[in-house]
């Protein structure tokens, strides 16, 4: 099932960016020259649980780490901003803004770079 989401994702990613571009389900990390994509499962969360006496359907979060890379800072950032703004606008997505602790970068093994999380139902 977690599967289909980042399928679904990576081809969402080739949609905004209207190119053949790789994408990583790897942790972060340097890659070198190759313009890479880097959409890492961080978290599985639980879902707010909905009103009303029924069973609600079962239901979690996926919270992915969204970076970019390239042998050019400029053309990550472009990355990096097109696929934060499409996202911005979807209606099934849940863009986090809030800044990644220094102490996640470490545990990586790589320095902290721009990045946002988006979550997405499951």
């Amino acid at each position: 099932m977690i599967e289909a989401i980042d399928q679904r994702l990576s081809e969402w990613i080739g949609s905004v960016l209207a190119e053949d571009i790789e994408v990583s389900l790897l942790p972060p990390g340097h890659t070198g020259d190759r313009k890479i994509v880097g959409l890492y499962l961080k978290d599985i969360l639980a879902s707010a649980p909905t009103r009303g006496s029924r069973r609600p359907p079962l239901q979690v979060l996926l919270r992915y780490l969204v970076t970019a890379w390239s042998k050019s800072p400029q053309e990550a950032h472009q990355v990096l901003g097109q696929l934060l703004f499409a996202a911005m606008e979807h209606a099934d997505y849940e863009v986090d803004l809030e800044p990644i602790p220094a102490q996640v970068w470490s545990a990586f093994g790589t320095f902290p770079m721009p990045a946002f999380m988006l979550c997405l139902p499951l």
